[in-house]
């Protein structure tokens, strides 16, 4: 008893430092993460703890859609095999993007979530612990906004415990500079933004949920209460305007058929109440003198992003972080186009984009001109665009049917489940639509390893309702 007890702690230690991949520490020039170490230690236990684990491996591509990521994995080692015949293998994107993010930033968190859920985490209580995360990662990004505010050296060192080398903190000169923007424990705001947009369906779920998340009444009650203002703030405070933009478009697809029949029902109220808010708004500026200046507002970026979206070069004028993401999308259509089969070879567009912006007839933004100065190719594209540069056609057609296939075998788990998991399924249902359209065609990053955690989790609770069903059949 005492073993198993140990055990599980272990499990939720893992699971809790697996969400948070940015936490490490630097040799040299060199960002190494604490999650690889970790990795390292839960492999092992699991061999010393489960001798089944390969035929559980086999088990899993049996019973899931794991099957597809498993054959997008040896898809994407050939096209590694291929690329060294076709020369746009290079050895350190192969060490970084294949190996550090396919196998330890992609497979492995997968199949942990899935060993550790299975075997030692209920599923009630991997909904608190993501409720936990949730906070912590909010919490971290409140604390970054103080820092700025008060200028606390105390809290620098602090917070620098728990961000990689990324988070804009300088001491160098003896005086504290902290970018405006918070981004909590992930690399920029944007990244932070879309660990928003991405959980803002569970967090509804959950929050809207008439079941309890945790035992405790009070304490229950309060989290519900905090998570939505909390989220809010933390999205404000990321000065992200497409974040923004994405949250409020997945915010009224969530709750499309409540707008629908409040909008039907109160129409004339609403249309009042919205007059109303103007006409106070232009009286109360007019009549109090206030100056707004509405070009440097955060509205303003999102107004002359849409104005200008018509050409690429006012778009770089306008909105040059989003100018940088439409170019790298072209350029990787454009090297997909070139090597339409087997792509370049997975993880090696971070270096053959050096090539790539050499040679391409589209303008460069000034954060490209400075990458193609430094020789450095890894600037942001959108997981589709990269993984058709990478892995061809066939690599691509992977993923899609990988999301599809368990986006409809987390709907069949709802309609089996009840409680505050259903409700927390019916937040995934929404995530993983989110997942394939807004991540999957704008971020840029396929090897976070929050999104695997979440496959994980739903692989395992597949498998724990049907080892229960399996029981439940034998026992009758």
């Amino acid at each position: 008893m005492e073993i198993k007890i140990k055990k599980s702690l272990f499990a939720y230690l893992f699971l809790f430092l697996l969400m948070l991949p940015a936490i490490g520490f630097s040799i040299g020039s060199m960002f190494i993460p604490y999650l690889f170490i970790l990795e390292g230690v839960i492999f092992v236990l699991m061999l010393l703890f489960n001798r089944n684990f390969l035929n559980d491996i086999m088990l899993l591509c049996r019973k899931t859609p794991f099957l597809y990521m498993f054959l997008f994995f040896i898809w994407a080692s050939f096209t590694v095999i291929v690329s060294m015949f076709q020369g746009t293998f290079y050895l350190k994107s192969f060490i970084f993007g294949y190996i550090g993010g396919l196998i330890f930033c992609v497979l492995c968190p997968l199949l942990f979530s899935y060993f550790i859920n299975k075997n030692f985490v209920p599923a009630e209580n991997f909904i608190k612990l993501y409720v936990i995360i949730y906070l912590f990662v909010f919490g971290l990004g409140i604390i970054e906004f103080i820092i700025k505010q008060y200028d606390l050296d105390l809290a620098v060192m602090l917070v620098s415990l728990f961000n990689n080398r990324r988070i804009g903190l300088s001491l160098g000169d003896g005086s504290l500079s902290l970018i405006w923007r918070i981004k909590s424990i992930f690399d920029e705001p944007a990244v932070l933004g879309e660990f928003i947009y991405l959980n803002i369906p569970i967090i509804f779920s959950l929050v809207l949920s008439k079941y309890k998340i945790f035992e405790s009444k009070l304490f229950n009650k309060t989290i519900k209460l905090v998570l939505i203002p909390l989220t809010a703030a933390v999205l404000i405070l990321t000065k992200s305007p497409i974040t923004l933009v994405f949250t409020v478009i997945i915010t009224l697809f969530y709750f499309y058929k409540n707008i629908i029949y409040t909008v039907k029902k109160y129409y004339l109220i609403i249309t009042a109440f919205l007059l109303a808010v103007f006409l106070l708004f232009i009286l109360y500026t007019l009549g109090s003198g206030v100056n707004i200046n509405l070009e440097q507002s955060y509205l303003m970026r999102i107004v002359n992003t849409i104005k200008n979206m018509s050409s690429i070069h006012d778009l770089i004028d306008a909105e040059p972080s989003l100018a940088t993401r439409i170019i790298n999308y072209a350029n990787n259509m454009l090297v997909f186009m070139k090597y339409p089969l087997f792509g370049t070879g997975y993880g090696n567009m971070s270096s053959y984009m050096v090539v790539q912006m050499q040679n391409t007839p589209l303008p460069l933004t000034q954060e490209l001109w400075g990458m193609l100065i430094k020789q450095q190719g890894g600037i942001a594209s959108a997981i589709f665009y990269k993984a058709a540069a990478e892995t061809g056609i066939i690599g691509i057609i992977l993923l899609f049917v990988f999301g599809i296939k368990t986006y409809l075998l987390n709907k069949k788990l709802i309609k089996i489940s009840d409680g505050i998991i259903k409700d927390f399924l019916q937040g995934i249902n929404f995530y993983l639509i989110v997942f394939m359209t807004f991540v999957f065609f704008y971020n840029s990053n396929l090897h976070s390893t929050q999104y695997w955690l979440i496959f994980g989790f739903i692989y395992a609770y597949s498998a724990v309702l049907r080892k229960r069903t399996l029981k439940h059949e034998n026992h009758n």
